[in-house]
C-alpha cells in the first residue's frame, strides 16, 4: 500500500506564556470582538460584509478582507488595520464610494448633483469621515468648477 507520510506541527508553550486578552472593539468599520491571544502573534478576523460597495475596498475576495491586530511580545495589544473593511454606517459607505468614483469633464456636473441629493440631510452624518470624504469631493469639483458654471452653482 505504500508508505504515507504525515507531518504535525507542535508548539510548545511554557506556563508562563503571555497572552493578549480578548476585547471588543468597536470602531467605524464594525463590531471586532479580538481572541485571547498568544504574545507575538497577529489575530485576523474577517470584516464583515455589506451589501454596498463592497467591490471597492482593497481585497479581490472576502478573505482578504480582514482586520489585524497585533499582540506585543508583553501580551499588549499593539498595532491594528481595519482599512480593508467597508465602513459600517450607509452613510459613510456611500460618501466612501463617491469619493473614490474617478471625476472628469463628462460626469463633474452629474455626480456634484447626486452628492447634492445625497447630503441635503447632513444632520445625518455621524461620523467624522462623512465630512471629511464631502470636503474631498468638493476640492475636486472645484478642479472643474471655472469651466462650467453649473458646477459651481451645484457646489
Amino acid at each position: 500500500r505504500g508508505n504515507n507520510t504525515r507531518t504535525v506541527d507542535i508548539v510548545v508553550l511554557e506556563s508562563s506564556a503571555q497572552y493578549c486578552p480578548p476585547e471588543r472593539v468597536v470602531n467605524n468599520k464594525g463590531d471586532f470582538r479580538w481572541p485571547r491571544t498568544l504574545a507575538g502573534i497577529t489575530a485576523y478576523l474577517l470584516c464583515t460584509r455589506y451589501s454596498a460597495g463592497s467591490g471597492i475596498y482593497p481585497g479581490n475576495s472576502q478573505d482578504e478582507r480582514r482586520a489585524w491586530r497585533r499582540c506585543d511580545r508583553g501580551g499588549y495589544w499593539a498595532e491594528e488595520d481595519y482599512s480593508r473593511c467597508q465602513y459600517a454606517n450607509d452613510v459613510t459607505r456611500v460618501l466612501y464610494m463617491f469619493n473614490q468614483m474617478p471625476l472628469n469633464l463628462t460626469n463633474a456636473v452629474a455626480t456634484a448633483r447626486q452628492l447634492l441629493a445625497y447630503t441635503v440631510e447632513a444632520a445625518n452624518f455621524s461620523d467624522k469621515m462623512d465630512v471629511i470624504f464631502v470636503a474631498e469631493m468638493i476640492e475636486k469639483f472645484g478642479r472643474f468648477a471655472e469651466k462650467y458654471k453649473e458646477l459651481g452653482d451645484v457646489m
